[in-house]
């Protein structure tokens, strides 16, 4: 699939890093799937990670940690899948 930002690369499935800055607390979620491009580097997310990732990060404010690192594992059903 062509990148619709540069219009030059493709999108390759990988992992990116997720940091959030939000009411003073810093979310740092590692290994989240997403879908990359070869050229720019803009990257689109695989379907059902967006509720997942968004789950973690509220998840993470709400235990009041200041900084909070997270790792995204799939869920069962979404590993299957891409396999």
């Amino acid at each position: 699939m062509e990148c619709p930002y540069c219009g030059q690369g493709s999108f390759e499935e990988g992992k990116i890093d997720v940091a959030e800055n939000l009411d003073g607390q810093r979310v740092l979620v590692k290994d989240v799937p997403a879908l990359i491009c070869s050229e720019c580097g803009e990257h689109a997310y695989l379907p059902g990670v967006v509720d997942r990732l968004n789950g973690l990060i509220r998840a993470s404010l709400d235990d009041g940690i200041e900084i909070v690192v997270r790792r995204y594992v799939s869920p069962p059903l979404l590993e299957a899948k891409s396999a």
